[in-house]
């Protein structure tokens, strides 16, 4: 788990440090910096991951960009040589990567980065030269790759050192789009279990009934509890049920009769629904013609439980499909399932999750008074950088206490009414005209 990260002069963000829970949302105004906070978190992953360079920032789901851009650049400040994010893990461990880019540069590259696991050093390079568990390594390593993944195999990190970095080097962040998970436009899914825009999803979804059967050889190489699996694999496909109108879905081979023939036949597999509401014999939907929302769902289920997907992992626009009262539901229920698998050490699932959303609904969906449930509020000051503060009742404040505060309210009202401070940015008042 990422317990807290120091971000600084990265993008619009030039300096924040969060505490973060095992669930997370951002909220707050268009521009604000949302996706930054998602994208910083992702940068030090591919830091332990493959490497910075631009095809290694999009499996991760950063936006490309100049590598020079990256870098802060607010007015009336020195445009920075580098950008630093720390991140401090679950369990002592500790990475700290400082980066650097100048104008026409193809990728970033590392200035210096350094790890260390309960208090003692484990790796680290800078000008100095590069260092693993107290060793100088022979060879500079490769300025644009992470020096974690040229040397974890090579040297004999602790068990669980080795895992939870791991397990963060997989974070990616996702944000499926409704052709993609329709399969009307194809894309390359990179990594398993499916692509960040929802590639591949019918290839997914029959793995993760696989899972569900016990056939795990295709989809995981760890020993998994049948039972436990089998158990919560379910639970998490009931996503798809949440709408109301399916029966039940199936993956299957190209059906002329249900696909139009406007409609490429030589994609392979293909999600079919049943309408409960059909006559038999016209009942059955295919990926083409069902709902956006249920195909949105079935995606968070695939992320949310199979055994190939990251531990940790961001969806940014959780609610780009679905309506305020189903965006709040499918919120609940991954808080209700993430906190499933970290209490009963389930060997699949998310252990934590990222998420943004411009709907007022999905705040509905956390317990502010859960140290593991946190709503951040992103906006920007008047010097325009990114702000970012978590939306909690002060200290020794009861429930009763913030419900009478609040005049009862829930946190969406609160929202719409403008009562959540900068949630809707800067008052007009305050802003500078446009230059022309």
């Amino acid at each position: 788990m990422l317990e807290k990260i120091s971000i600084q002069r990265f993008k619009s963000i030039r300096e924040k440090e969060l505490t973060l829970g095992r669930v997370n949302i951002f909220i707050g105004p268009n521009g604000a910096g949302k996706s930054n906070f998602l994208e910083a978190i992702g940068l030090a992953s591919a830091c332990l991951s493959k490497g910075l360079d631009n095809p290694e920032l999009a499996r991760k789901g950063i936006r490309q960009s100049p590598p020079a851009l990256i870098k802060s650049a607010h007015k009336g400040l020195r445009i920075p040589q580098t950008l630093e994010i720390n991140a401090s893990l679950s369990g002592g461990v500790e990475y700290k990567c400082n980066l650097t880019a100048r104008d026409g540069d193809a990728s970033l590259r590392f200035h210096s980065e350094s790890s260390s696991f309960n208090g003692e050093s484990q790796f680290g390079r800078s000008g100095n030269g590069d260092r693993a568990q107290g060793r100088n390594l022979p060879r500079r390593a490769d300025k644009v790759r992470g020096l974690w993944d040229q040397i974890k195999a090579s040297f004999p990190f602790e068990t669980e050192y080795f895992n939870t970095l791991d397990e963060f080097a997989d974070f990616r962040i996702y944000s499926p789009q409704t052709d993609y998970l329709r399969g009307t436009r194809l894309g390359q899914a990179y990594d398993n279990p499916i692509g960040l825009h929802g590639e591949g999803l019918a290839k997914a979804v029959s793995q993760v009934i696989s899972q569900f059967l016990g056939e795990y050889d295709s989809v995981s190489e760890n020993p998994i509890d049948p039972k436990v699996v089998r158990d919560f694999t379910k639970l998490t496909l009931d996503l798809a049920f949440l709408p109301g109108w399916t029966r039940s879905f199936m993956v299957g081979k190209i059906d002329q009769k249900l696909v139009s023939q406007s409609i490429d036949q030589s994609s392979g597999d293909i999600l079919y629904f049943y309408d409960r509401y059909m006559e038999e014999k016209r009942n059955t939907l295919s990926a083409y013609d069902s709902s956006e929302g249920t195909l949105f769902l079935l995606f968070m289920a695939v992320i949310m439980c199979h055994a190939a997907a990251p531990r940790i992992f961001a969806i940014d626009n959780v609610d780009s499909a679905l309506n305020p009262k189903l965006t709040c539901t499918l919120i609940e229920a991954l808080v209700r399932l993430t906190k499933k698998v970290n209490a009963e050490s389930i060997p699949v699932g998310a252990k934590q999750v990222f998420m943004t959303s411009h709907n007022p609904t999905s705040i509905d969906a956390f317990d502010i008074f859960d140290e593991d449930q946190r709503v951040f509020v992103v906006y920007r000051d008047k010097k325009g950088h990114s702000q970012c503060d978590r939306l909690a009742p002060a200290k020794g404040m009861s429930r009763e206490q913030w419900a009478e505060r609040t005049n009862g309210r829930t946190l969406s009202q609160l929202w719409v009414a403008d009562q959540i401070p900068h949630i809707n940015g800067l008052k007009e008042s305050n802003l500078n005209r446009v230059e022309i």
